[in-house]
């Protein structure tokens, strides 16, 4: 949950929100407070007891403290393969061990941070970017609503990461106060590119549609 919704959350309704981060395939994994919701990192929580995890590389070796990596749970009562589909099941089930495919960073605190799905992940130049990490930046600008990161194909580089805005009602703020705001807070993890929309576009289920924003952008490329 973005720290917007959890301060709205907060402010409009109770005090008393709890995040919590799991699976189908597991159960709960993590369960946070409402002392740590106005963490702008987001954390979901610490491990509940009895659940083992570990963040790890794209070789599933152990990361170094406060790194980015894919998550992997280990739980009693966890199910060890998908019926009737070997291939999801060699893919996130290996060793004893439930790899669901999101990106997490431990906090000091020892709460675990989301950065979003292994496979939204973005490499340009070799730097490691994170579409969660760049929306939660950008979120926080005073005046902007939404924020949707997504690769734009380029000749150059295979992909770029670029960004489309929603703004708040009246915010009167344009596309280089953005990108400067970003670049402040990301550096060289910042998007190469910043779309002004007037409304994010969305499926059915209300999550926001990247791939028709990829489209609808792609020609101004």
């Amino acid at each position: 949950m973005p720290s917007r919704l959890r301060r709205a959350f907060v402010g409009q309704v109770r005090d008393r929100l709890h995040v919590s981060y799991g699976t189908t395939e597991v159960g709960g994994i993590c369960f946070s407070y409402p002392s740590e919701q106005t963490d702008p990192a987001e954390p979901v929580g610490r491990p509940l007891p009895g659940v083992t995890v570990e963040i790890v590389d794209a070789e599933r070796r152990p990361v170094a403290p406060g790194e980015v990596g894919e998550i992997r749970v280990r739980a009693a009562g966890m199910i060890d393969h998908y019926v009737g589909d070997p291939v999801a099941t060699r893919r996130h089930f290996d060793g004893g061990w439930f790899y669901p495919g999101d990106l997490v960073r431990r906090l000091p605190s020892g709460a675990l941070s989301i950065q979003g799905r292994r496979d939204d992940m973005m490499i340009l130049n070799g730097i490691n970017i994170f579409p969660a990490e760049v929306e939660r930046v950008l979120e926080a600008m005073p005046g902007v609503r939404y924020a949707a990161c997504f690769p734009l194909r380029s000749d150059v580089h295979g992909e770029i990461p670029v960004a489309a805005v929603e703004l708040a009602d009246r915010a009167g703020i344009g596309a280089d106060a953005i990108m400067a705001w970003a670049r402040g807070q990301l550096g060289l993890r910042a998007p190469r590119r910043i779309v002004v929309v007037d409304e994010l576009p969305r499926n059915p289920q209300g999550k926001i549609a990247r791939f028709e924003l990829a489209r609808l952008v792609a020609p101004g490329a």
